[in-house]
């Protein structure tokens, strides 16, 4: 079975985020990455299609890619970087400024199993996710 809901970011009374939505889509479909959005923002859409009200505007946007190792998370990063509105936050291999004020957390999935990964800098705050959902 395949529904389709849709929702507007009026509807979301996000529409503040909607150059981050069509630079984060650009950048991923041309490196040919699934994406999905996670936590806080995930669940406002959800309430958005239901009408069901949401308590809170989430202050950052979290995403799950798909990608199979270590070197496609990197070209992942790089090509955010490289689309000139994200920046690496210092210290965190995950988390992004779009703009320089808009939170992202891009979390990879997959074949790259980054909670085990300690090479990382900045990723001991994560340590602590539940990650039955990403194996």
């Amino acid at each position: 079975m395949n529904n389709t809901y849709k929702t507007s970011l009026a509807k979301l009374r996000s529409e503040h985020l909607k150059d981050l939505f069509t630079t984060l889509e650009e950048v991923l479909l041309k490196e040919k990455i699934d994406f999905y959005f996670l936590g806080a923002f995930a669940k406002d859409v959800w309430n958005s299609i239901f009408d069901l009200p949401s308590n809170r505007m989430t202050k950052d946007i979290d995403i799950a890619v798909f990608v199979p190792n270590k070197d496609q998370f990197q070209a992942v990063r790089d090509a955010l970087v490289a689309s000139k509105r994200f920046a690496v936050v210092k210290n965190h291999d995950v988390k992004f400024l779009f703009d320089q004020k808009i939170e992202l957390d891009v979390i990879p999935f997959g074949g790259y199993d980054i909670f085990n990964d300690r090479e990382l800098e900045g990723f001991a705050s994560y340590a602590l996710l539940p990650q039955s959902g990403f194996k």
